[in-house]
Parts: structure tokens; C-alpha cells; sequence
């Protein structure tokens, strides 16, 4: 994906999202066409890796298979990036250093199932705006 629809496509919570806007600019000026055939493209299974590749980073970990991802992706088509990086970021700060819970700091833990991702993001939300409001 070229530079411009990779920017374009960050704007917005899902690529649907992306595409809804780039083709109401597209009646008024064709030259978005381009663009638009370039975000169409885009699979869901690129948010899904950048999320697996983030997790291993921030767990210093090897997991592989982004289907998990992709499916809660696919299910809740506002989530994006930011989301799946406050979850991470908060089992890997509440559990990571729990020997009890760490075992359960993986994908299959946290993305599971559509319920159980909305769950963390919940659980997620509510502990940085209490850590926020601490500082």
C-alpha cells in the first residue's frame, strides 16, 4: 500500500470508514479514484499482523497466527490500532509481572472471542483513565 493510502486510511477507525469518505470525494473529484482502489485493497489481515508484530514486541514473545486478531477485527469493524495497543499495553502492565497471571498474557487470552476483547478494552479504559486522573 503506497504511502498516501496508508496516511489516508489512519484517519479513520476502519478501512469501511475510509472508503464511505473517499467515495463521497470522489463525486466531486475524480482524481481520489486512485486512492480509493489502493485503501480497497487493503485486508483486514494487515491491522491483524501490525497488532501480533506489536504484542510480541511489547511481551517479548514469538506468537505467529493473526487469525484470532483478524476475526475481532472482522466483528467489531470500529476497532482499530489504538485499541488493540491499549489492551496489550494494560495485561502487560497489570499481568506481566504477576507470576499467576502471566502464563495468560497471550492472544488466545486476549483476543479470543469478540466478547472477551471487549472485556479487556473495557477493563483497559477504565484503568488509564484511573492511572490519568492519579498523576
Amino acid at each position: 500500500m503506497n504511502t498516501d493510502a496508508q496516511n489516508f486510511l489512519k484517519k479513520f477507525s476502519t478501512k469501511k470508514d475510509a472508503l464511505v469518505a473517499l467515495d463521497m470525494l470522489i463525486k466531486y473529484d475524480s482524481s481520489y479514484q486512485l486512492l480509493w482502489q489502493e485503501i480497497d485493497k487493503h485486508n483486514d489481515q494487515d491491522l491483524a499482523q501490525r497488532v501480533m508484530d506489536y504484542f510480541n514486541e511489547v511481551n517479548d514473545s514469538h506468537y505467529r497466527n493473526a487469525d484470532r486478531i483478524a476475526s475481532v477485527i472482522r466483528q467489531i469493524p470500529k476497532v482499530g490500532f489504538e485499541q488493540f495497543q491499549s489492551v496489550i499495553l494494560h495485561k502487560k502492565e497489570t499481568w506481566g509481572g504477576d507470576p499467576k497471571m502471566k502464563p495468560y498474557l497471550r492472544p488466545a487470552t486476549l483476543f479470543g472471542s469478540k466478547n472477551k476483547f471487549l472485556t479487556y478494552l473495557d477493563d483497559a479504559t477504565n484503568y488509564w483513565i484511573q492511572k490519568h486522573k492519579q498523576q
